[in-house]
């Protein structure tokens, strides 16, 4: 994986001396989450602003992991980090179409038998994760057909997704972000956590699976409204009914499994 940084940020960075690993890496700031630590190693997330020569904001967050890697499909010998595998899936989701967090910076190093990487985003301004989105609706006192809006535009970025068979493999909404123009309600959308995704079979009922999971703050003509906006149609149709039969079959399994688990 190659080095890179985004054109139009190289100077910003270079004013802020965050232009190179070393100095990216020794960064001594509050998590925005903690690292978990699995795989072997560990992988967490800052969040920092960046100031230009005027003063002005600039917020972005940096992902760093040591020893957090996967292996290649092609070369099943060779590991990478995760956070190279999210930048390669950026490139693959943006080139489909589907909008993601714009990446700034990627770099990774061996060092002392550590494989360490380091992934910065733009923060995505102005947006909010689906899932604060439904938890505080009430609160917000948008317009009845805003609602709508936001299932339509996450069922039809959904789509777009599986149409270019690609699997997010971790579709909660906590990872689908959206955007409501206070004025003319327009409404935008992307996703992010990218480190998992990838063309894979099966991926429909997975993913949708997965964003239906717990979704106590969804209602039924919610769902409804969803899955008629995925398919594009008025009405349910057998495929539609026979899909979400499978997607509501997965949850219960989910649910038991978790369940068990709970318990033992």
């Amino acid at each position: 994986m190659n080095d890179f940084i985004a054109d139009d940020w190289k100077e910003l960075l270079k004013h802020n001396n965050l232009d190179n690993f070393e100095s990216i890496w020794n960064l001594d700031v509050d998590w925005f989450e903690e690292p978990n630590k699995r795989r072997g190693g560990w992988s967490g997330v800052n969040r920092i602003e960046l100031l230009d020569k005027n003063g002005k904001i600039a917020p972005i967050f940096i992902k760093r992991q040591e020893n957090h890697s996967c292996r290649m499909l092609k070369n099943p010998f060779v590991k990478i980090p995760t956070l190279g595998r999210e930048l390669h899936n950026i490139d693959r989701f943006q080139k489909a179409g589907i909008p993601t967090a714009t990446p700034i910076f990627y770099s990774q190093r061996q060092k002392d038998n550590n494989l360490q990487a380091i992934l910065i985003a733009e923060e995505l301004t102005h947006y909010q994760s689906l899932a604060n989105l439904c938890e505080t609706w009430p609160q917000l006192h948008y317009p009845p057909h805003v609602r709508n809006t936001v299932i339509d535009k996450v069922a039809k970025l959904i789509r777009r997704l599986h149409d270019a068979n690609l699997q997010h493999s971790a579709l909660f909404a906590k990872h689908i972000f959206v955007k409501i123009d206070s004025k003319t309600y327009a409404v935008d959308t992307k996703l992010i956590d990218l480190e998992g995704s990838g063309k894979r079979p099966n991926h429909v009922v997975r993913d949708l699976e997965q964003l239906n999971r717990n979704q106590y703050y969804w209602r039924i003509q919610d769902s409804i409204r969803f899955i008629k906006a995925y398919f594009g149609i008025e009405k349910l149709t057998p495929a539609a009914k026979k899909l979400w039969r499978k997607v509501e079959k997965r949850n219960s399994r989910k649910q038991k499994e978790h369940e068990l688990r709970t318990k033992a």
